[in-house]
Order: structure tokens, then sequence, then C-alpha cells
């Protein structure tokens, strides 16, 4: 199988398996909420014997947070996902030269910073990048399916730029 050049922090925890729910992007997410929903009842104090609460991992609540965060989110399923059939995980500070998508990235960046506060021109960039990962999610269906990992990396470092400039819009509404 291909594996990225980038293999640094193993994961060690299998969030499908944790949730109980088929190892694939295609994710039912409310499936996925209500079996995150069930464990943490499971795992309530109130609901759990003294003995049962002493065998029950230490953080294991903090865990299941963690698993239905991965889960729900595209970027971060499709990377988890990417781990576990491939073994390989992209970190932030190896991320790609591809020097076509930076300047895209860049150019990006550029139109929200020209914005400045003009909340109906960031407005219509926040639909344009929010199309663009809808477009990105799309791919990735596919590429699990084709099992063409190389290009769900690709995707995945799209994504996660893209991502970005979410977080620098919303900041820029939010103000």
């Amino acid at each position: 199988m291909f594996c990225c050049s980038i293999c640094p922090n193993r994961q060690e925890v299998n969030y499908f398996k944790l949730l109980g729910l088929p190892e694939n992007y295609s994710v039912d997410l409310s499936e996925a909420d209500v079996r995150f929903r069930e464990l943490q009842m499971a795992l309530h104090p109130d609901k759990l014997n003294d003995e049962i609460a002493a065998s029950t991992p230490e953080g294991y609540s903090s865990l299941l947070n963690r698993a239905i965060s991965v889960i729900k989110s595209p970027l971060k399923r499709a990377m988890h996902l990417l781990y576990l059939v491939d073994g390989c995980t992209i970190k932030e500070s190896e991320l790609t030269n591809n020097s076509d998508l930076l300047m895209e990235m860049m150019e990006l960046n550029e139109e929200v910073d020209d914005c400045g506060e003009d909340k109906g021109c960031i407005s219509k960039l926040q639909e344009v990048n929010e199309s663009k990962l809808s477009d990105c999610e799309k791919q990735l269906y596919s590429l699990f399916q084709e099992k063409d990992f190389h290009s769900v990396r690709e995707v995945c470092e799209r994504m996660h730029y893209l991502d970005r400039i979410r977080y620098t819009i919303g900041e820029k509404l939010n103000r």
C-alpha cells in the first residue's frame, strides 16, 4: 500500500471501533451520535457500581469525546482513516510543497484580507470556501472507495488549508 513520507505520532486508538462504526469514510453521523451517547451514558458515574467504576479506564470519557470529534469532522475522519488503512499521518509541519495549492491558498487569504471588515464581501468568500470544502469531502468519498490513498492525502492537505481559511473568515465575521 502507498504510505505517505510522513508517518509520525502513531495513533493507538481506532475511533471507528471504539464507537462501533464501520471503518469507512462514509459514516452515518446520526448513528455515530447515538452510539456516542449510549457509551457516555453507560460510563456515567451514577450508572456504574463501584466495581465497574474502578475498572473503567481513567480518561475514557475524554477519549469518547475525542472519537466523536474526529468522526464528525470530514478532515479529521479522513486523516484518521488514512492512518488506519495506510499507516500514515499528516503532520502540519510537513504539509505539501505543491506550489499551485500554496499559491491558490495564498490568493484566497489575500481575498479575505482585501475584504477588510466588509461583512458582505466576507460572507461571499465564506460561501466559496464552504463550496470548496464540500467538493473536497465529495472527492474523499470516491477516493477512499478507490483506495487512492495518495490522492486522499492531497485532498486532506487542501482541506487543511481551506479549514484554516474557514477559521479566519469566521473570526472576521464574529468581530
